[in-house]
């Protein structure tokens, strides 16, 4: 039932980025003629619209062709972009030797996204040989944008003696440094980070601390996951009517799993008192986003007489 639902963090690592045409997604057909007149701003946010269905049905083919335009043509927001669907296999076979080449394209263009990636791949080893040296001087230049995954990276080869001399000291103050950043989604990823145990050691209260203060910055994905923790008593105690809040604020800005749940929580009186005409009402919110289960769910309590 409760579900901790972390993986929308993983797409930190491969998030899109724009340059400010999100007006741009109101009005799909005005993007398509300034794509199609060859600005290469419109043509990025149009792959960014294709590849998360924003305003238009998911196409990676019609994403993919617009990235590789603007790419092209050297505008470096899409050469990230079209290196991670690479990087990630979004719509394409896997390649990371395509990934590569297009991060470094923009990387030494001083595109600091990319120069961040290239640091990730080299401390990983994904797609080139290990090299802590090389992700040590990507990070280096990347940091100098204030890139979460560089600060990430360089808190973590501190931790880790990475190329450095390991010193937890150090890792505190890149971690310090996101803090400092106040940004919502950064500091959830920080809280998926230690609730998952995805490279530092797990740990949820630190999860839960980064989870709240995301939370309180309004990150729907945060709020969920801190409603979460709430039910299920991790990191904190047990706070049903806390869950609630947290659920039913995520809920609010449209985040279809927490409409699930509360249709949950009212369908089986969990912490309220049961209610089959709101769990109706939860389900319906959530058929209405796409989520099938919340159709399903809907469907028999429609066919029940509720």
């Amino acid at each position: 039932m409760y579900r901790i639902f972390l993986l929308v963090f993983l797409l930190l690592w491969s998030i899109t980025v724009s340059n400010g045409y999100a007006e741009e997604t109101k009005d799909i057909a005005r993007l398509k003629a300034k794509a199609n007149a060859g600005e290469l701003a419109a043509m990025s946010r149009l792959g960014n619209n294709y590849l998360h269905g924003d305003g238009v049905p998911v196409n990676y083919k019609k994403a993919l062709y617009w990235y590789e335009k603007a790419a092209e043509e050297g505008f470096l927001e899409a050469q990230f972009n079209l290196a991670t669907m690479y990087y990630n296999g979004d719509g394409v076979g896997q390649d990371y030797d395509k990934a590569l080449l297009w991060y470094l394209k923009s990387a030494e263009r001083d595109f600091g996204s990319s120069q961040a990636r290239l640091c990730s791949m080299y401390r990983k080893g994904e797609g080139v040989k290990k090299n802590y040296d090389e992700a040590l001087s990507w990070c280096n230049k990347a940091v100098k944008h204030n890139v979460y995954e560089a600060l990430f990276n360089l808190a973590l080869m501190n931790l880790y003696g990475q190329g450095v001399e390991a010193d937890p000291a150090k890792f505190n103050y890149w971690i310090d440094r996101i803090e400092a950043k106040d940004d919502s989604f950064e500091l959830g990823a920080l809280g998926w980070s230690y609730y998952s145990g995805y490279d530092v050691d797990k740990d949820y209260s630190k999860a839960f601390y980064y989870f709240k203060k995301a939370a309180e910055l309004k990150c729907p994905q945060a709020q969920y996951n801190l409603a979460g923790m709430y039910s299920l008593g991790q990191g904190v105690d047990k706070n049903h009517h806390s869950a609630l809040l947290w659920y039913l604020r995520a809920a609010e800005q449209d985040y279809v799993e927490a409409q699930f749940n509360l249709g949950e929580i009212y369908l089986k009186g969990m912490g309220v008192q049961t209610s089959e005409k709101t769990a109706k009402e939860w389900f319906g919110e959530a058929c209405d986003n796409g989520l099938q289960k919340g159709c399903a769910q809907y469907r028999a309590l429609n066919e029940a007489g509720y």
